[in-house]
């Protein structure tokens, strides 16, 4: 993740996040800041000033300084927090239901449909922290809708091919 901020008595302000290990750098008119902590950095060699990072993904990051507060990210929009637990609610739902399996309609549930639901519930949350726009996110959730039945549903039926 990438994002400019124009800060007062700073400049141009870049801010780069890795994906994956979390990592910040901070850059002031395109020189790399000192980095003291994790997602603190200090401003100047004399009576340094301290540049704060805070939040998350899910709620959103801002900037510290000064007493100040920029928004780097905004946090996740209802929608997706609606959408992203459907996938674990279905398994659960799905999975429990007898009536179903005797029918014919096998869907894995309990630990192993837990498992498989909750990491693609995970999983749509961060891939929708990095993407802003509402129809990129619509996408990632209900894929993760559809991945997850045909998953649980696919080792349900195997399952049920095996026994």
């Amino acid at each position: 993740m990438k994002k400019e901020l124009i800060i007062e008595n700073l400049g141009k302000v870049l801010v780069k996040q890795n994906a994956f290990m979390g990592n910040f750098k901070l850059f002031i008119n395109e020189k790399p800041i000192q980095k003291i902590g994790k997602t603190v950095f200090s401003v100047g060699n004399d009576n340094p000033n301290r540049i704060y990072v805070s939040g998350n993904i899910i709620k959103g990051y801002i900037l510290i300084f000064e007493k100040s507060v920029y928004k780097i990210t905004a946090p996740l929009p209802w929608y997706v927090y609606a959408l992203g637990i459907v996938p674990f609610v279905m398994t659960m739902v799905l999975g429990n239901i007898a009536f179903l399996a005797e029918q014919g309609f096998y869907y894995v549930g309990g630990a192993i449909g837990g498992g498989i639901s909750g990491a693609f519930s995970a999983l749509t949350f961060f891939l929708c922290g990095y993407n802003n726009k509402w129809w990129q996110r619509l996408l990632i959730c209900f894929s993760a809708i559809c991945i997850t039945f045909g998953i649980c549903f696919g080792i349900g039926n195997l399952i049920a091919l095996l026994l």
